[in-house]
């Protein structure tokens, strides 16, 4: 099993034109310094193949997508295949992200395939999980959590060969309590290690980390 890393990833969500995408990360990468910590870039996905070029050969930079669909190609207007974003050299995808399960109405059966379809292409899933004010009220934010990872850990820890190569592809995981826009920390720190529980139980070493952007 290889030593956990810290990942910090930023997700652009629906945010920035072609040159202001490419302006913002050409500061990035004037900026950053060699690190331990993995730094992830999720923009949309018209940024993917510029971005990609521009940090190219950056070891602590990598690239991310913000979702995938589970198919290889078809009829899927406005989606983007695994197979895409491997095409173009992206590391990372989203999956799960809270406004894809709340404006899209993505089941966690649904976000099961994404994360075979993201494995068969060697891409590295941050899996989004966290509860609802509902559901944090009720103390019923483990069993939400556990269902949602509960899939999630199946796959990630036997789908498509991959226990045997977890040295090469770990799943991160990122907790985000949904009960009033973001986790404070004793919530995110509770929900890393409720999750951490849950997929040991599955031999996955799950990667867990906060995100403290808007």
């Amino acid at each position: 099993m290889a030593t956990r890393q810290r990942i910090v990833a930023g997700n652009w969500k629906m945010n920035l034109s072609y040159l202001e995408g490419r302006d913002l990360v050409m500061d990035i990468t004037a900026r950053i310094s060699p690190s331990d910590t993995m730094v992830v870039l999720a923009p949309p996905f018209v940024h993917l193949n510029n971005i990609g070029n521009i940090i190219h050969g950056i070891a602590n930079l990598k690239l991310g997508a913000q979702d995938c669909h589970w198919a290889e190609s078809g009829a899927f207007t406005g989606a983007i295949s695994a197979r895409m974003l491997a095409s173009v050299e992206v590391n990372y995808v989203i999956i799960g992200h809270s406004e894809r399960r709340q404006y899209f109405g993505e089941t966690d059966a649904q976000l099961a395939q994404k994360l075979d379809a993201a494995l068969v292409h060697g891409l590295i899933p941050i899996f989004c999980c966290g509860e609802l004010l509902e559901a944090r009220e009720a103390d019923e934010q483990e069993a939400v959590v556990a269902a949602q990872l509960h899939l999630q850990a199946h796959h990630a820890a036997g789908a498509f060969g991959f226990a045997e190569h977890q040295d090469e592809i770990q799943p991160a995981l990122e907790y985000k309590g949904l009960a009033h826009g973001w986790a404070d920390p004793a919530e995110a720190k509770d929900g890393r290690e409720r999750g951490r529980a849950r997929l040991a139980g599955h031999d996955v070493d799950g990667e867990f980390f906060m995100r403290f952007t808007s």
